[in-house]
């Protein structure tokens, strides 16, 4: 049997081919010689996969020989496909079958170890150490497991589905995983980014419904057009209007599933892998998963309580000349951030001095408390010769009326929406066409201006009390801005006192206290800031408020 031993190729007469297998190596290797194997030695393996693999090589039959040979470029790339990136490999397999050789791992004798086979394409196989040698276990063509007496044990091992390379670029929502944490009796949860739903108008969208299904039932409830229904276009053209944005045509929107569904078809139409986007650090969680999932690499662009540095930004413009720039202007997820008049300014300017696409997200800005924020980017191009064209706007109704209808828009240069319009044909041919009728007899009615006023002032009232509890109870163990609007503080520990001062043992220790929030670290595409941490105040009562922060207090 030939391996490949320490650098160079060395001949040993096999006493055991895989253990007790050596009788029936004619048998099993004929099969076996069908298609070439990739080996690892097996040290660790968890309930979830094959983890922390050490030692890798291919391996063949040779007559009724093997061939060891090193294939670490072939076998990294299989494990990058499924879902092993972060396992990187650690050196060749030279001779760890049966009695064949020893390989030396932190001056334990492996002799007997397990060797794992990962085949190209379809699923793994292995060889498994028992008390009287290996199991072989293969596929490429290999229907079964031969045993170390030469016998057949089918369906042993389970091929592992292959997933598209594109998933290890994403990993799971790290606040989807908090809510699994969530269900402690008792617990009072700060972690959450949704609208309250006590403040939905339930009377006013059961209105608006019953008038959907009266006035056209067949369309409500017929297929629609993928850019949008025609009416609840023409309401959101006007809504626009009223917010500042008066030259906003129906045709120049689409109606999308969400906003987020906007986003996606961003990332869809416009980035390809490799490509450079700039995103504000921190910012929206689920934007940074979609643009990554299709590929990009994500810039981080500081912000500050005003917003995105624009000086900053400018430089970073300037230097990677980006695909395009995501920017949360208006009381920012996570960070309540407002940009201020001169920095939207200053975004537009520089937009057509590079001849950059900005993309403006606005789920929160009617959630103002107080004094109105400044217009939107989209409202203030006007101003700016030429930055109308550079410029994609995101809304939604999600935070102001029920993000149960899941009725967002995006406006769009034409080209762009044109592309934007036919990857949603694609995906799902088009917003619930009933959810779209609703919201616009909603809108029709008139009924807005009224919910608004309502939520603000409850929002407001409650931002209120969870900023004047967390300087009362938390005093300079904490530093934030207090937000003008949104859903959210966004707060950073000093580590005062000696106290915590990173935002993820502070998230573990504060749910054994009975409260949750969001630790700040995955909000940021590079560079965390880990004493950061979000808190909504959104969907709890002041009294829960009140009782929350001071179980964060004991939490330091």
């Amino acid at each position: 049997m030939r391996v490949d031993r320490h650098g160079r190729f060395a001949k040993r007469r096999v006493q055991h081919h895989v253990g007790g297998f050596a009788a029936h190596a004619g048998q099993g290797l004929q099969r076996f010689a069908r298609a070439w194997h990739l080996a690892t030695m097996l040290l660790y393996q968890n309930p979830a996969g094959f983890h922390q693999v050490f030692g890798l090589a291919a391996v063949q039959a040779n007559g009724l020989d093997v061939a060891l040979q090193p294939r670490q470029t072939q076998i990294q790339n299989l494990l990058r496909r499924t879902r092993h990136r972060k396992q990187t490999s650690r050196g060749f397999v030279h001779a760890h079958i049966g009695g064949l050789g020893r390989q030396q791992h932190g001056g334990q004798q492996l002799e007997y170890a397990g060797v794992f086979q990962l085949g190209h394409g379809h699923g793994i196989g292995g060889l498994q150490g028992g008390k009287e040698g290996f199991d072989l276990c293969g596929f490429h063509g290999v229907s079964g497991c031969w045993q170390n007496v030469g016998q057949v044990n089918t369906g042993r091992y389970t091929m592992p589905l292959q997933f598209a390379d594109r998933l290890n670029n994403v990993e799971t929502s790290a606040i989807r995983e908090l809510f699994k944490l969530l269900g402690k009796p008792g617990i009072i949860s700060f972690a959450g980014g949704f609208p309250d739903s006590a403040m939905f108008d339930v009377d006013g969208i059961r209105e608006a419904s019953n008038a959907a299904l009266t006035q056209d039932p067949g369309a409500a409830l017929q297929y629609g057009a993928t850019e949008g229904f025609g009416p609840l276009r023409e309401q959101l053209a006007h809504f626009m209007g009223q917010k500042g944005a008066k030259d906003v045509a129906p045709d120049q929107l689409i109606v999308t599933t969400g906003s987020q569904q906007a986003l996606d078809l961003i990332g869809k139409t416009m980035i390809s892998p490799g490509d450079k986007v700039i995103v504000e650090g921190p910012t929206f969680l689920a934007t940074i998963q979609c643009f990554r999932l299709y590929g990009a690499e994500l810039i981080s662009a500081p912000v500050d309580g005003h917003g995105v540095k624009t000086d900053e930004l400018e430089k970073l413009i300037a230097e990677h000349k980006p695909k395009f720039v995501y920017l949360i202007p208006t009381f920012g997820n996570p960070s309540g951030a407002l940009l201020s008049a001169e920095r939207r300014q200053q975004v537009l300017e520089m937009a057509v001095k590079h001849q950059t696409l900005i993309v403006e997200d606005d789920p929160y800005g009617d959630l103002y408390f107080g004094e109105a924020p400044p217009p939107s980017l989209l409202a203030m191009s006007a101003s700016v010769p030429g930055s109308r064209e550079l410029l994609v706007h995101c809304g939604s109704l999600s935070k102001v009326l029920s993000p149960g209808l899941r009725v967002g828009w995006m406006i769009a240069p034409a080209e762009l929406l044109g592309k934007a319009t036919m990857c949603k044909q694609f995906s799902d041919a088009h917003t619930s066409t009933f959810a779209q009728a609703t919201a616009a007899q909603y809108l029709k009615a008139g009924r807005m201006p009224a919910t608004l006023d309502k939520v603000r002032a409850v929002y407001a009232q409650r931002a209120q009390t969870m900023g004047d509890a967390l300087r009362k109870e938390l005093g300079d163990a904490v530093e934030f801005v207090q937000p003008q609007g949104g859903l959210f503080v966004w707060a950073r520990l000093t580590g005062a006192g000696g106290k915590v001062n990173d935002g993820n043992v502070y998230a573990k220790r504060a749910i054994e206290q009975g409260v949750a929030f969001v630790p700040g670290t995955p909000f940021f595409c590079a560079n965390p800031d880990h004493a950061t941490f979000r808190l909504s105040f959104a969907t709890v009562g002041e009294d829960k408020i009140l009782e929350g922060v001071a179980r964060l207090a004991k939490a330091l």
